[in-house]
């Protein structure tokens, strides 16, 4: 088996497992004691109590259904194969996992990859296919040579996760209908930022954060859009920048979905952005402005469905020339 010397323990409920590295407490499942190579064994998935204790190796040779009930230890290499691993329930990172190497993986229906630690994945490439990946308020740190990639009509979701994008990382959607969703997100970026393909979809208390000031650049021919009861924040320093061909491409879904500046800049650059529906937070201070001749920021005010809302400061300034802002900023 490849040097990867495998024991298998058939268990009945209530038994103990006596090893060198743990004790276990299992139920009618499988104990795995060293990583274990699919390949090897010849074998195309693990299903319920299923106890990886030192992860395993990805097939080269098919697809590997993975419906485990018992979190993952140790490491998950992805062994650079070109067939997916595919959830057939929600995968389980126990502590200390990894995840290793190129690969792809595959949720059929909204499956999770639940992180109960932070991870940092270094991989070149991971394809993902409508997956969730989520947590209780860990960290994910993308390494500064990695690709997630959401192929044309699939879609990625974060969910109660802090992610850092390192330097040269990126979160590629490779059409208009590959979808990025940030439910209850920190996306912290260490360097300026550029979506350019593809939809992001934010839902909860959701911000766009730094370790010094970026710009992020949005130019993608789909939407950025805020849905109901959400909030999309940037923090100090940050600069969003709006350089989308349509001006329609960053909606709000009703007045509770909300934009949020915190020392942070909404830039139009050579187009026009036109806002509706939602809601304009500032806090401390924001500044909207309009770059190129033929540039400006639409809006509507009153009390129709569409009107944009602002909470206004007595500081308030506006440059407003027929319903365009050239210029605004709150103290």
């Amino acid at each position: 088996m490849n040097g990867a010397c495998v024991l298998l323990v058939t268990l009945c409920a209530g038994a103990f497992v006596q090893s060198l590295h743990t004790i276990s407490i299992v139920k009618c499942g499988l104990v795995v004691e060293q990583q274990y190579s699919f390949d090897a064994a010849g074998t195309t998935g693990a299903q319920s109590n299923v106890w990886f204790q030192e992860g395993f190796i990805m097939s080269s040779r098919r697809a590997i259904f993975c419906g485990l009930t018992v979190p993952v230890s140790g490491t998950i290499n992805l062994n650079n194969s070109s067939f997916p691993l595919q959830l057939q329930s929600t995968l389980t990172l126990g502590n200390k996992a990894q995840i290793i190497n190129s690969g792809i993986i595959e949720g059929a229906s909204r499956h999770s990859m639940y992180l109960s630690d932070d991870m940092t994945y270094a991989g070149t490439q991971l394809i993902v296919k409508n997956i969730t990946i989520e947590s209780n308020d860990r960290m994910l740190t993308l390494g500064s040579q990695t690709r997630l990639v959401i192929p044309d009509g699939m879609y990625l979701e974060f969910k109660n996760i802090t992610v850092i994008l390192k330097p040269g990382a990126r979160i590629e959607m490779q059409g208009v209908s590959s979808t990025l969703l940030l439910s209850n997100v920190r996306l912290i970026f260490e360097d300026d930022y550029r979506f350019d393909q593809g939809s992001l979809r934010i839902q909860g208390n959701t911000s766009f954060e730094g370790n010094a000031a970026h710009s992020i650049v949005y130019v993608s021919d789909g939407t950025l859009s805020i849905q109901e009861l959400s909030s999309l924040s940037l923090g100090r320093d940050m600069t969003l920048r709006y350089e989308c061909r349509e001006s329609d491409r960053l909606l709000f879904a009703d007045r509770t979905s909300v934009l949020c500046f915190k020392e942070s800049f909404l830039v139009v650059a050579n187009t026009t952005l036109c806002l509706t529906k939602g809601t304009i937070l500032v806090r401390r201070s924001g500044t909207f402005m309009a770059e190129g001749a033929e540039s400006k920021i639409v809006y509507n005010e009153g009390q129709s469905l569409n009107a944009l809302f602002f909470e206004r400061s007595p500081n308030m300034v506006r440059g407003d020339e027929q319903g365009g802002i050239t210029y605004a900023r709150w103290d």
